[in-house]
């Protein structure tokens, strides 16, 4: 589990593999948690069919052991895996020592170049997007072959279960880096439409996930640039960085404690549990109850800025 969650895949593979007939044997709810992140590594191996049998093990066998809201998730996943069982694992060729140009899109989100073939796109930059994704408009210019079946997944767009199918990239470039057979998913233009009320709608072409953004090595981001680079050098300002489910991981200090947050480049407010908030009453003191028809997403602004150790 330690191998998983600090994303060395490989070691993660071979020792989830060889302690699960164990765990099956003494403790199922062990065992679920050992397939669960076996699920997730086999994913980012490019071991797609490998992932899909595994999700399928959890719905069939540990049911019991996991939410209703996670049982959806592996649902949605191993339907979207079997879409790519048998495709060609990412490969990350080219240089990983450059700087590209960033823009900020409607959204406040940071979007970073991309170029297939001849056509050059701006791509949200989303560390909590589990598999790149892009509209449908996006697939047809660039004339991808997508999957005959198709899927559904959340979109992060409406929150709301949508239509999917895949798509393989041959080669995706990126500043000096190349992709290879770069997994996407595809879903409609209207899946990824934002309504910006009286600014219009505006709709995300191509958004860059996590499988891709984790194999590049590390980033600094400032305000119209991005320095991509194989390691980062240590500093003050550096946090220790783990991954659960493909979802990156950041540790912070809130009043002394070390609290584990989901780092998501995607999102444009922040979301504390229920949980954050029993555990630390004294920040939300001042605030005041938000009237339940306007109660939503925007009410998440309205927390206070919480201290962390930088």
């Amino acid at each position: 589990m330690v191998a998983d969650r600090t994303h060395n895949v490989a070691d993660a593979i071979a020792l989830l593999g060889k302690a699960l007939p164990d765990l099956k044997a003494h403790s199922a709810h062990r065992a679920a948690l050992a397939l669960r992140a076996l699920a997730s590594d086999y994913s980012e191996a490019g071991r797609y069919g490998d992932s899909a049998n595994a999700y399928s093990a959890l719905l069939t066998n540990y049911r019991s052991q996991f939410h209703a809201g996670d049982l959806q998730e592996f649902s949605d996943n191993l339907h979207t895996y079997e879409l790519l069982r048998g495709a060609p694992a990412q490969v990350i060729a080219g240089s990983t020592g450059f700087t590209v140009a960033t823009r900020r899109d409607p959204l406040g989100n940071t979007d970073v170049p991309v170029t297939v073939g001849k056509t050059e796109m701006w791509w949200m930059f989303d560390t909590g997007a589990n598999i790149s994704t892009i509209s449908l408009s996006t697939a047809r210019r660039l004339g991808l072959p997508l999957s005959r079946r198709s899927a559904t997944t959340q979109s992060g767009a409406t929150g709301n279960e949508a239509p999917l199918r895949t798509a393989i990239i041959p080669e995706l470039r990126f500043g000096g880096a190349l992709i290879r057979n770069a997994v996407v998913l595809v879903m409609g233009d209207k899946e990824l439409d934002i309504n910006l009320g009286t600014k219009g709608h505006y709709v995300i072409e191509g958004i860059f996930g996590y499988p891709v953004i984790s194999a590049l090595g590390s980033f600094t981001i400032s305000d119209d640039q991005m320095e991509i680079a194989t390691a980062s050098s240590s500093s003050a300002r550096c946090s220790p960085l783990y991954v659960q489910d493909l979802t990156p991981l950041v540790v912070a200090g809130s009043q002394g404690e070390d609290l584990t947050f989901s780092f998501d480049s995607g999102a444009s407010t922040g979301t504390l549990t229920a949980r954050y908030f029993h555990a630390f009453p004294e920040q939300f003191a001042s605030l005041k109850p938000i009237p339940q028809a306007r109660a939503g997403p925007a009410a998440l602004a309205l927390c206070k800025a919480i201290p962390c150790r930088r």
